[in-house]
């Protein structure tokens, strides 16, 4: 509460700061953080339309993409989706990115559209192996969930190089 308390002060006495965006981006994670996602969602939007070129307006998308997600905003969490892999797709946060986006695709009860997600994370970088060291801080759940859907499904998809993804480093087929 202090955080937001203090990143408000900051924002209403130095609007013309260099470290205004700074103070955006806190707070909107901070209200987050205190369950107020309304207005952490508002807030990382508002940073996202005030300082486009902040250093912190991809981390604020996938922010915003992701509490949309998880307070049930599908299509508005894969909209923001689309638009983080259009304006950074070479952005560390991508796998991050394409897994949230998996999520929401399985929320939205579309299996497929879900395996298409955490597919590309598979194809693009050979070096991800869940069950070993991993890169990223996968959704939780998602891949166990996913081992779970229907063996036939997977045996569909298995064609695309999903099971990378269950292969630990250094381990051959």
């Amino acid at each position: 509460k202090q955080v937001v308390e203090k990143c408000a002060k900051v924002i209403a006495d130095y609007p013309k700061s260099r470290w205004i965006d700074d103070a955006v981006y806190l707070m909107g994670m901070a209200l987050l953080k205190q369950g107020d996602d309304e207005k952490g969602i508002r807030t990382l939007r508002e940073l996202r339309e005030n300082f486009p070129e902040s250093e912190y307006a991809p981390e604020a998308l996938y922010r915003l993409s992701a509490a949309l997600h998880e307070t049930g905003e599908h299509v508005q969490a894969l909209a923001g989706v689309d638009t983080f892999l259009a304006d950074y797709p070479d952005h560390e946060l991508r796998y991050r990115v394409l897994f949230l986006a998996g999520d929401a695709k399985r929320a939205l009860a579309d299996p497929e559209g879900a395996i298409a997600f955490y597919g590309r994370v598979a194809d693009e970088d050979e070096g991800l192996h869940v069950g070993g060291q991993v890169g990223i801080e996968p959704v939780p759940g998602a891949l166990g969930e996913l081992l779970e859907m229907d063996r036939s499904f997977l045996g569909r998809v298995a064609g695309r190089g999903l099971p990378r993804l269950f292969r630990r480093e250094g381990q051959d087929g």
